[in-house]
């Protein structure tokens, strides 16, 4: 695992090492997500539509579901 250092410019933007992106397949223009994290910062490419469809699918029991209405 390559562990490399980079600094964040006066705009706010981070050179990411040309090494760093060939090993992730990242390429230019490409959109990548910041997760934060406790300690840090999570970096990684955004998912596409593609590959969204379908993520959901069972994630919603209509087994025992309450409305708003049926709350105390």
């Amino acid at each position: 695992m390559l562990t490399t250092t980079t600094m964040l410019s006066a705009n706010h933007q981070l050179a990411i090492p040309i090494d760093l992106c060939e090993q992730q397949h990242w390429h230019i223009g490409q959109q990548l997500v910041l997760i934060p994290k406790e300690n840090g910062v999570l970096l990684m490419p955004a998912p596409s539509v593609e590959q969204l469809v379908g993520i959901a699918k069972q994630a919603i029991n209509h087994h025992g579901y309450r409305d708003r209405q049926d709350r105390f």
